[in-house]
């Protein structure tokens, strides 16, 4: 008898010929309007649109190797490591599928058949604003990257909870990132009044070390949006500190990045967002990087009451190599929240969860970071390498660990849910090839997905001894064979570690794609 399966979410593995081409209208188009195109539109913060054909052709080469070398779309997270809300990558099976799609000479195919590009929406989406403000309109004097901070008052006469914010650049085609502070010591005032033109430079932060980071922007990003009846607060006078950058190419443009947030009302609870892992207090080792070394740091901290982490903000400066950050609880096994396996400081983020991550008391927060200060790393802002230690210039360095948590932690946390997208959208929702002559060439059903300890694949029943491999976000090839029961291979064995991984089928010349989510 056919084992009885409780039906969860289920992912369509779609047919992929190899008999025939990938076109840019039957399934290049779809993954670039998805993953690509919030940043590469016109008048965006790139050099080059994808909206068309035309365009995506003259620049084909680089998309492939851009994606095969896994620099676009910046996601600098291991999503094998574990899952976060919001993530913004392509699968294997997506990478494969732009390189074949180059590879071909990179056919337009039907432009009927193209799906329209989405809608660039350039205002808010936050819903109602409690508070708005810009900074002063600024032109980028001088050719050359720079870390400036603009100074904007809250006016806010008594404390408020924010619950919800979001950052609109004046200038997509300037602001290449953009974190905020919030300040209520006059410091940053201050430096601003130093400074002959709008602003101040600053390059590790805002020049405060009473700053309160409240998160940021980046092409692509979205609003940060607290769960109901949470808000961070809001020290009255305070104001809100921009610190945008502007990379190399931007002499002679103006920007006027503008702040929206929403206030929360009624009983809130407070969400804090601290540098709780950092080279200051809880670094095991002074931070000190010899020249034409590689070295390893560890920072730890053992917290003192049970605590819901809501988001993890890693972040070092320009010899970072890694950064990988978990908790060990008192009992039970270690926590993952986040790996950088490869860091870049140009694409640095704020790391939300799906669902809450709480933490029993006395478990222990760690990161362990890896810096590169030879001659091979081409970040390296020193040539040649000199001796690095911890602080906020160019070629100082930091190993910080921002954390959004609030203190208690209930129990019913753990189900407040975040983001509810098992996976990314991509592959699985565009229209891709299909072979009419195999038999099959329908949806493939995967169940259920996410899946833990099982996962059962239906197939034609005509079909005989299918293959099947299993590959993580790296394209590493893992381990996985099948038992047949009728129409159903039941998979295993599933990976332990929570991620996104490709199953691909191949049957008598054809190729079958997709996603499995190992949930955490």
């Amino acid at each position: 008898m056919r084992p009885i399966i409780l039906l969860l979410a289920f992912l369509g593995l779609t047919a992929i010929s190899n008999a025939q081409t990938p076109t840019w209208s039957d399934n290049v188009a779809c993954i670039v309007y998805q993953r690509c195109y919030s940043c590469h539109y016109q008048g965006g913060p790139t050099p080059f649109s994808l909206k068309t054909y035309s365009e995506a052709f003259l620049v084909r080469n680089s998309m492939k190797s851009a994606v095969q070398a896994r620099r676009m779309p910046p996601w600098p997270a291991d999503p094998a490591y574990r899952t976060h809300a919001k993530e913004r990558y392509l699968t294997q099976a997506e990478v494969n599928l732009i390189a074949n799609w180059v590879d071909a000479g990179a056919p337009e195919g039907n432009p009927a058949n193209a799906p329209a590009p989405p809608a660039i929406n350039t205002g808010s989406q936050i819903g109602t604003v409690s508070w708005t403000g810009k900074m002063a309109n600024y032109v980028n004097p001088l050719n050359q990257e720079d870390y400036r901070c603009f100074v904007v008052p809250l006016n806010n006469a008594q404390a408020v909870y924010l619950s919800a914010m979001e950052v609109i650049p004046g200038n997509r085609e300037m602001v290449h990132h953009c974190l905020v502070y919030a300040d209520n010591t006059g410091i940053p005032a201050q430096l601003d009044a130093n400074d002959p033109l709008p602003g101040y430079t600053n390059f590790g932060g805002t020049g405060s070390q009473d700053s309160k980071f409240l998160g940021g922007w980046v092409p692509g990003g979205d609003p940060i949006v607290y769960p109901p009846g949470m808000g961070m607060k809001l020290e009255p006078n305070s104001v809100l500190v921009l610190q945008m950058h502007y990379p190399i190419n931007t002499q002679g443009k103006l920007d006027s990045t503008r702040v929206n947030l929403k206030f929360a009302s009624g009983t809130t609870r407070e969400v804090m967002n601290m540098p709780i892992l950092n080279h200051v207090t809880t670094i095991t080792q002074p931070l000190v990087i010899p020249a034409n070394t590689v070295r390893s740091f560890i920072a730890e901290y053992t917290i003192p009451y049970n605590t819901t982490l809501l988001s993890v903000m890693p972040h070092m400066h320009l010899i970072g190599k890694s950064i990988k950050i978990y908790a060990v609880p008192p009992v039970g096994d270690t926590i993952r929240l986040v790996d950088v396996p490869k860091w870049d400081f140009s694409w640095q983020g704020t790391y939300s969860f799906r669902k809450p991550v709480i933490l029993p008391v006395n478990s222990l927060l760690k990161a362990e970071a890896v810096y590169d200060n030879t001659a091979n790393n081409p970040n390296n802002p020193s040539n040649p390498p000199q001796l690095v230690t911890a602080g906020e210039a160019t070629t100082d360095e930091m190993l910080i660990a921002y954390f959004s948590f609030l203190i208690p932690s209930f129990a019913s946390d753990a189900n407040i849910v975040i983001d509810t997208d098992t996976v990314p959208p991509g592959i699985g929702q565009c229209l891709v090839l299909s072979n009419p002559e195999q038999p099959g060439a329908e949806k493939l059903n995967l169940y259920p997905n996410p899946a833990s300890d099982r996962a059962v694949l239906q197939i034609p029943m005509q079909w005989e001894n299918p293959e099947i491999r299993l590959t993580d976000a790296q394209g590493r090839v893992l381990p996985l064979s099948y038992i047949r029961i009728e129409n159903e291979l039941h998979l295993s064995p599933l990976p332990e570690s929570p991620g996104i991984y490709t199953i691909t089928l191949l049957h008598q010349g054809s190729t079958w794609s997709g996603r499995l989510s190992i949930a955490p």
